[in-house]
């Protein structure tokens, strides 16, 4: 039997597999304030999960992960996990390999192996909710980098300023602009903004990693009040390097992260 989590600020979602084809029942856990509350919670709901059945492996997306040491970086809803070891803490409660990997990697994997991008080869994934992240998937597993992928960090040009792409459309920075949650506004005029920003960071992500699909995730990415059909326009018009590739939104939603732990514990030959 599988494990496989996906850890957020907001709720940890846990689901068993016997194999790669498909999940289990899913649960859906408040992210306790408290690490080791959470490495309990987490326990308990992996035993009510799988009963007798023996866990052989555990895989993991973690917000904000750090690759090097296993830790979540600083994290403003969570404060108390700071500096304590998910990896140790997990292989502790399970006494199994554990796999970790960065949250958007995990969605990204689960989208090019179950979801949109599935049958593609090369596939790009970008989420865009209250952070903006992403990563590069080829041939069923996420490429290798030396500290992960942070599309959101890309620098763009915002009127007379050079700013981080992920500073002027994420979700947390529209609430910070406006005074509402991105949910809340209906300005037609902010979301083609947003739309004609993204497109800039998305044009330099095609030509960057020349998939063969580039999924769009995340709260945000897959909102109808984002306008999609004038977000791939405005991409195959500032992209001229070479033909567009297919953009499509996500297909998997929140179940996204957890498809993603299954298909690399494929990836790295643990399940078959």
């Amino acid at each position: 039997m599988y494990l496989v989590l996906d850890i957020g600020g907001t709720n940890i979602r846990i689901a068993a597999a016997n194999d790669t084809t498909a999940l289990q029942k899913i649960v859906v856990l408040p992210t306790p304030q408290d690490y080791k509350e959470a490495l309990q919670k987490i326990s308990e709901a992996a035993r009510a999960l799988v009963g007798d059945s023996v866990i052989v492996a555990v895989a993991a997306g973690v917000r904000a992960l750090n690759r090097h040491t296993g830790t979540m970086r600083v994290n403003k809803h969570i404060p108390l996990w700071d500096n304590e070891s998910i990896l140790d803490g997990l292989k502790g409660v399970f006494g199994v390999p554990v796999y970790l990997e960065n949250d958007a990697a995990m969605a990204a994997l689960g989208e090019a192996v179950y979801g949109a991008g599935k049958g593609k080869r090369i596939v790009g994934y970008i989420t865009l909710s209250t952070g903006l992240g992403g990563a590069r998937v080829t041939n069923g597993k996420l490429d290798e980098t030396a500290s992960g992928f942070e599309p959101g960090y890309q620098l763009i040009t915002s009127g007379d300023t050079v700013v981080r792409l992920s500073e002027i459309i994420s979700g947390a920075s529209l609430a910070r602009r406006y005074g509402m949650p991105a949910k809340d506004i209906t300005d037609v005029v902010v979301w083609n903004s947003v739309a004609d920003d993204f497109a800039l960071g998305l044009v330099s992500t095609v030509v960057h990693w020349s998939p063969n699909i580039l999924v769009i995730g995340g709260g945000i990415g897959c909102s109808e009040k984002l306008p999609f059909e004038r977000l791939v326009s405005r991409v195959a018009v500032l992209q001229t390097a070479f033909t567009t590739p297919e953009i499509k939104r996500a297909a998997l939603g929140d179940e996204a992260g957890l498809y993603g732990a299954l298909a690399h514990l494929k990836a790295v030959g643990v399940a078959v």
